[in-house]
């Protein structure tokens, strides 16, 4: 049986159908517990710069999947709200630099 839903993670996703099993695709149940210490230990060994934009994540190494990625940069953007967190195609990494006001 499926249902439908408004999404209650985000705003803008709207509503979305689901069935058994199936998760909202940012939220922590999309990835394993493993993955979901790995990110949180990954991103508590960063250090920001205030100027320029730091790598947080190179693509071209990354031990992680596509969902992954776009799990660690959720929980980035949730972790530094001053910052912008993004996959930088000229760099093919995970990147985060300060917002302009």
């Amino acid at each position: 049986m499926h249902n439908t839903e408004t999404c209650p993670v985000h705003t803008g996703c709207g509503t979305f159908t689901y069935g058994p099993g199936d998760r909202h695709p940012l939220t922590e149940n999309t990835v394993s517990a493993e993955v979901a210490g790995s990110v949180r230990a990954a991103l508590d060994s960063i250090v920001l710069s205030d100027e320029g934009q730091t790598v947080i994540n190179d693509i071209r190494t990354s031990p992680y999947t596509l969902a992954e990625t776009m799990y660690l940069i959720s929980q980035a953007q949730g972790r530094w709200p001053g910052y912008e967190v993004f996959m930088d195609g000229d760099s093919y990494a995970v990147v985060a630099r300060r917002r302009r006001c």
